[in-house]
């Protein structure tokens, strides 16, 4: 058992996107009127830079999802912040969003928290962005009241990869049996450096083997530096997930980098794509 915290506050409000919530969900919904609606995918990748970078790639994905009811939103995101090994699980009952908060499948953490590659720590999620920064997307494209199992990827060798996978097919497998539906989101930003090009055909990359549902090969190039994306292990998470959940094809959404977006004057570019798994 493992002690509870109540609410996990919205540590990057005003930096990472607007704090005030008119403008938040004016600013979303702006960004779903210039993305094209797509097919309903129950799988999705989104980066997860600032808004003015990444919001129109990420909306790429999300209006995809409009108006869809779920019962839960499984989160799968990289820790920028803190260093361990396997997926860390907050205790907080909820996360809080300029937009209202969003309830902590409880059920689903103490259930993962019996495998051993599950802790829960609220320190590793305290810092962190990339979760935080899907959730006002999510208030303002679904429809009617779900829980979110937010969980954050640390360090994984191949094996313990696979026991990330088995264990997560096992839980949604569980929920799929009660008649819950669950969306997968996989939060990611690709290429970081100094050399557009050098982004261009990372990301170039990075979409054929998402469009091939290879996950292993993805996974194994990322390991081995042929491929860059900071979320490398939630993507190939969700990859392994839609793949074992039937979907056999996944599409490029958009792809962008922080050149293209705005926003800066530095010469550092990230590069974000957007994707559907079907």
């Amino acid at each position: 058992m493992f002690r509870r915290s109540s609410t996990r506050r919205a540590v990057q409000a005003g930096r990472f996107y607007d704090a005030d919530p008119k403008r938040l969900e004016a600013g979303i919904h702006d960004l779903m009127d210039q993305a094209s609606p797509g097919t309903v995918p129950g799988k999705v990748l989104a980066p997860h830079a600032g808004y003015v970078y990444s919001g129109a790639v990420a909306e790429a994905a999300y209006r995809t999802l409009e108006g869809r009811v779920f019962d839960g939103v499984l989160i799968g995101a990289p820790s920028h912040y803190r260093d361990f090994t396997g997926s860390a699980l907050p205790s907080s009952e909820a996360f809080e969003t300029p937009l209202g908060t969003l309830e902590v499948d409880r059920e689903g953490v103490e259930e993962l928290h019996g495998h051993p590659l599950f802790i829960v720590d609220d320190r590793m999620h305290e810092p962190e962005h990339s979760i935080e920064v899907q959730l006002p997307f999510l208030q303002v494209s679904l429809e009617g009241p779900f829980k979110i199992l937010p969980m954050l990827l640390g360090r994984a060798d191949p094996q313990q990869m696979n026991q990330l996978t088995e264990a997560l097919d096992g839980f949604l497998g569980h929920r799929r049996e009660r008649g819950e539906s669950w969306l997968i989101v996989a939060s990611s930003d690709t290429y970081h450096g100094h050399d557009v090009g050098a982004c261009q055909a990372n990301d170039r990359r990075i979409i054929k083997l998402i469009e091939e549902m290879d996950p292993e090969t993805f996974s194994e190039q990322a390991r081995g530096g042929e491929v860059m994306a900071c979320g490398w292990r939630p993507l190939t998470l969700a990859m392994g997930l839609a793949r074992r959940a039937g979907a056999r094809s996944a599409q490029c959404l958009d792809r962008r980098d922080s050149s293209q977006t705005g926003g800066t004057v530095s010469d550092y570019v990230v590069g974000y794509v957007a994707a559907a798994f079907s």
